[in-house]
């Protein structure tokens, strides 16, 4: 079912139990061998994968947000303020709960920090008034940056399954594109890119641990000269990563959709209470300046 399609009476008919999913991604440049549409694309396959799977309940599709913040900053990438991001999921989740719903899935697949911020705080916010916006990317993000058990055991290991070393349009990201739309993905395949904060780096890794790696990455990609647009290594992508991969996202999406109906679902905090303090001091770019290195 899509909500647009549905008339007002129709709506008002459904369930109260009834599931909302929507698709909040944004566009992003992934290099030059993915779409800047590849986060949009990645969530909406899961998206259709999970609507056909998920029985529960009934469920229905609420339109696209293709909006996200702290994109990859060069052009082609769009970017919207994460305060709008977190106002726009709130507005959509009180329309929701005014005609007595309580529970909306976000499908997502980007990692920008202010972008998790923002679907995290909108959560929370939502949560104290005993409405669900379920927000499972959250939880799969951190579970990337820290290389779970079950990723490494089912997926790869570090540096392949978009930890701090394969953020973005590397490994991970082409093989789920290689998965789920192989036509979209173009060959050659570019070589490994890491970029890095240097000393400094150095630093941050080794008194931060995991997220001092994710800020020597950022910060590294945010200074370069030359920016490719990807972090990782696309050339060892596979399909068959991507599917074990997309199976581990979809997954989780249904447990913890389970743990909402069950009233035990809290949204994941991206980062630590600090650097989610420190990235609300830095200004957000809107227009970015750079293209992607050839």
């Amino acid at each position: 079912m899509e909500y647009i399609k549905l008339t007002a009476p129709e709506i008002y008919k459904l369930p109260k139990d009834t599931l909302f999913t929507v698709v909040v991604s944004p566009v992003e440049v992934h290099g030059p061998h993915l779409p800047v549409g590849t986060d949009i694309l990645i969530a909406r396959y899961l998206q259709r994968q999970f609507h056909k799977i998920w029985h529960d309940t009934p469920a229905v599709k609420l339109p696209e947000l293709p909006i996200g913040s702290d994109p990859q900053p060069v052009k082609g990438s769009f970017s919207a303020p994460s305060s709008a991001l977190k106002k726009v999921l709130i507005s959509w989740a009180l329309s929701l709960q005014s005609m007595g719903f309580r529970y909306m899935l976000v499908f997502d697949n980007h990692g920008g920090p202010r972008h998790q911020i923002a679907i995290y705080r909108a959560s929370r916010y939502m949560l104290k008034r005993d409405f669900y916006i379920i927000a499972p990317f959250l939880h799969i993000m951190h579970e990337m940056l820290i290389v779970a058990p079950e990723i490494e055991k089912y997926v790869g290991t570090k540096g392949m399954v978009g930890d701090a070393t394969d953020l973005h349009g590397g490994t991970n990201e082409t093989s789920l594109m290689l998965q789920a739309y192989p036509r979209l993905v173009k060959h050659p395949l570019p070589p490994h890119h890491k970029p890095s904060a240097g000393m400094l780096g150095k630093v941050m890794k080794k008194t931060m641990g995991t997220y001092g790696e994710l800020l020597d990455t950022l910060i590294g990609w945010i200074r370069e000269k030359e920016n490719p647009g990807y972090v990782g290594n696309p050339q060892l992508a596979s399909e068959e990563r991507g599917k074990a991969m997309l199976a581990y996202h979809l997954r989780r999406y249904i447990e913890l959709t389970k743990m909402a109906y069950a009233g035990t679902y809290t949204p994941h905090p991206p980062l630590t209470p600090l650097l989610r303090g420190l990235f609300s001091l830095v200004p957000e770019d809107r227009i970015y300046k750079k293209e992607i290195a050839p």
